[in-house]
């Protein structure tokens, strides 16, 4: 879900028989959620969410070491290993068969648990511990739960996962199930049940905004908005456009200043980014050509305007810029133009 934008409900129902590894791609065919309260088997919320999604190189080697240990669950459960069963959107029990992602017993998971396991974890990266007994400010110890690493140290204090203070702590007395953390200072605010201590924690947010968060990086990495699109499986890309315009803004100013960079451009004294001088010879001859001036030629070509009868000199300049990638951009215009190149 964070780096694919793949739905909750459409990571429970993802397939073996939808993963091709070859092509590096997953095809999403159906999804386990909840309508008007019943738990089924659906089809993808909309016709463009029935999709193929390129994965990256990581991607499918996690996928290929889970594989591996869903084997060896499948091996121990042996003929009891089962996905379980599920109605489809018309209330018809469908058998599930090579789901993905399992309960050890084979069975499906519930949307419902994604989201507590994501809690779960993100409630373990960089913990601490969580406040048990209400402690007030300008008090030396603290009592915590379960100490999910060594106490020493410098620690954030957390109230809804919004820090609210710091704290250095000596040591820990463990006191059964729980810690009492010993403080080289008073503690700077008063702490409730429920709070925090630990360091850079992750924010509680549903686990959809992970989704958000894969269309956020690739907007503001500058990929093309219908890609973004379809690897979420809008069934527009207005849809996609409303949700993040706040970071289509941003990319648009991105792509103004790139076409700015690209383009050469004169000053009004007529100076350029650098002249080749063209100039043409009678017809039949070659065209000389003069780099790095911008003088004007004198080669005489045929006046046809008057029938031939007199020459006259036509010169070409050719304006470039090469860009760091290496692109040479061309504009040419004949001399005494006093238009703007187009």
């Amino acid at each position: 879900m964070a780096l694919h934008g793949v739905r909750r409900g459409e990571v429970c129902g993802a397939t073996w028989s939808g993963l091709d590894d070859a092509g590096s791609v997953l095809t999403i065919r159906q999804q386990i959620v909840r309508s008007g309260g019943v738990l089924g088997v659906w089809a993808p919320k909309t016709r463009s969410g029935r999709r193929k999604v390129d994965l990256d190189g990581v991607t499918l080697g996690s996928l290929a070491a889970h594989r591996l240990r869903q084997e060896d669950e499948r091996e121990a459960i042996g003929d009891e290993w089962d996905n379980g069963i599920l109605p489809d959107d018309h209330g018809n029990p469908v058998q599930l068969r090579d789901l993905i992602f399992t309960h050890p017993s084979g069975r499906y998971l519930f949307p419902e648990y994604l989201t507590k396991r994501m809690q779960q974890i993100a409630r373990r990266v960089g913990l601490l511990g969580t406040v048990r007994v209400p402690a007030a400010a300008g008090v030396t110890t603290v009592l915590v739960g379960t100490r999910y690493r060594p106490a020493e140290g410098t620690w954030t204090l957390y109230r809804d996962r919004e820090p609210v203070g710091a704290v250095t702590v000596l040591g820990a007395t463990v006191q059964g199930s729980r810690s009492l953390l010993h403080l080289a200072e008073p503690l700077p605010v008063a702490l409730a049940v429920g709070d925090e201590i630990g360091d850079r924690l992750l924010s509680r947010k549903r686990l959809h905004d992970l989704r958000h968060g894969s269309a956020s990086i690739l907007l503001g990495e500058g990929v093309d908005i219908t890609i973004v699109s379809k690897r979420l499986g809008h069934s527009s890309t207005s849809v996609t456009g409303n949700l993040y315009a706040h970071l289509l803004r941003s990319t648009g100013r991105k792509a103004a200043e790139t076409v700015s960079a690209a383009i050469p451009r004169a000053n009004r004294s007529g100076d350029r980014l650098g002249t080749t001088t063209y100039r043409y010879s009678p017809v039949g001859s070659p065209p000389s050509v003069s780099a790095g001036h911008s003088g004007v030629g004198d080669d005489p070509i045929p006046n046809s305007a008057s029938g031939g009868g007199g020459n006259r000199t036509r010169v070409l300049r050719h304006r470039h810029r090469t860009s760091p990638g290496g692109a040479c951009y061309l504009f040419l215009s004949p001399v005494g133009h006093t238009g703007k190149p187009t």
